[in-house]
């Protein structure tokens, strides 16, 4: 007669106890598997917790934190104070440290000189769209890129004109 070894499916847990070979142990776990976990299982016997203990647990840990958050903080501002009074005792650190501003805020003010010009284009592209229509933008704009292009034309003629002269005058010379 074989001996019947038992998986974890439903078939095998509704098999009899008696032809089974596993340990109580192990039975009750794959029972508890079957049914859910063991630590739901667990959390169900386990001892609850009143709501004044639970509202005590809550308060000192809320008690804690604010103590612990008043020394970091109080730690920050020693930290601080000494970085800026080293700061001010180092010349050329604070004066490096100033230039770095200095170029920081130049840096942000063409950022959003830029942003704004931009959007001050749209702004004006849109209401000439809405007033002209598409149409009369789009024959504008290429008239403008034309006038652009005949400009950047002319001035490379008169570049290559004056360098033109100031060679032959070099020429001249020997």
């Amino acid at each position: 007669m074989k001996s019947q070894t038992p998986s974890i499916n439903s078939k095998s847990l509704q098999t009899d106890k008696s032809t089974c070979k596993l340990s109580p142990g192990l039975l009750y776990n794959l029972v508890l598997a079957r049914s859910g976990t063991k630590q739901a299982e667990k959390s169900q016997t386990s001892r609850q917790l009143t709501p004044a203990a639970k509202a005590a647990r809550l308060d000192a840990s809320r008690k804690y934190r604010w103590k612990n958050e008043e020394i970091l903080r109080e730690k920050a501002r020693t930290r601080m104070a000494a970085r800026r009074q080293a700061m001010k005792d180092s010349t050329g650190v604070s004066e490096a440290y100033a230039e770095g501003v200095k170029k920081a805020h130049e840096t942000y003010r063409n950022k959003q000189r830029k942003y704004l010009a931009f959007k001050q284009r749209l702004r004006r592209q849109e209401a000439y769209i809405a007033k002209y229509g598409a149409e009369a933008y789009h024959t504008r704009a290429a008239q403008d890129q034309a006038r652009a292009e005949a400009a950047l034309v002319m001035q490379a003629a008169e570049i290559r004109s004056k360098q033109s002269v100031g060679f032959e005058s070099y020429a001249e010379q020997w």
